[in-house]
């Protein structure tokens, strides 16, 4: 009888002493998008990305639109986004996450008609910085050349290597000093926030979905903001994917 009480109480011990196994890391693929020029892109096409996307077999994929604006019609999506991003919130609903934030006057609401053309202070103010002489800003185009040489020559896998996304880093960087002090500075603030709000909606999306399969697609000048977010999650939780 002592033998077996002995036994069992040795049981219990090594029962309690067993470590659960760690949970299995999240993977995510970061897959940088150049909108339009998709379209007749040589080594880049709308064919090229949405088969790196697919390559991937994603549980879910956030796009460049905002969360609620997934649930409006085909013609309202495509005055507001990319044709890819709409294109891939149509081949994976309902595994699509919305990710995209476009300004504190639209939040609750939907994007007027004609907002982009006549209402929206952000593409005025572009517009008035395209025209104005003297808003020159020659180390920021410097770095801007960089970046259009890597994208005329881009593959899926060259685009996400990381070198496009250290000149951007650099190039924002640059505009906010190259524009400080003046009326365009705004611009500069309203970037900078657009991406940090995409990064919170990233990393709510990866909590939200822990172990699944997540690919992330965004403009090619937000992928940057993108990395460094998932680069502050715990290393261990986290599987990066790059892109063949």
């Amino acid at each position: 009888m002592g033998k077996l009480l002995i036994t069992a109480v040795l049981a219990l011990v090594a029962g309690c002493s067993t470590v659960p196994a760690p949970p299995e890391p999240t993977p995510v693929m970061v897959i940088a998008a150049i909108h339009s020029a998709h379209k007749e892109h040589p080594r880049y096409s709308y064919d090229d990305l949405f088969d790196a996307v697919s390559s991937f077999s994603p549980d879910v994929v956030a796009v460049e639109i905002r969360q609620e604006d997934l649930g409006e019609d085909a013609d309202y999506l495509e005055r507001n986004y990319p044709f890819e991003m709409v294109e891939l919130a149509r081949r994976y609903s309902p595994r699509v996450r919305g990710i995209d934030w476009l300004g504190e006057e639209l939040e609750g609401r939907r994007v007027p008609e004609r907002w982009w053309q006549d209402r929206s202070w952000v593409k005025r103010l572009e517009r008035e910085r395209s025209e104005d002489l003297s808003a020159g800003t020659p180390k920021a185009d410097a770095l801007q050349k960089q970046q259009s040489s890597i994208l005329e020559v881009a593959s899926a896998a060259s685009l996400n290597d990381g070198r496009y996304d250290s000149i951007s880093r650099a190039y924002y960087r640059v505009l906010a000093e190259e524009l400080a002090g003046t009326g365009y500075a705004r611009l500069v603030a309203f970037y900078a926030e657009r991406d940090r709000r995409i990064a919170r909606s990233v990393r709510q999306v990866v909590e939200n979905n822990p172990g699944r399969r997540i690919a992330f697609v965004v403009g090619a000048d937000h992928r940057a903001s993108v990395v460094d977010e998932l680069a502050r999650l715990p290393s261990q939780s986290l599987l990066v994917v790059p892109v063949r």
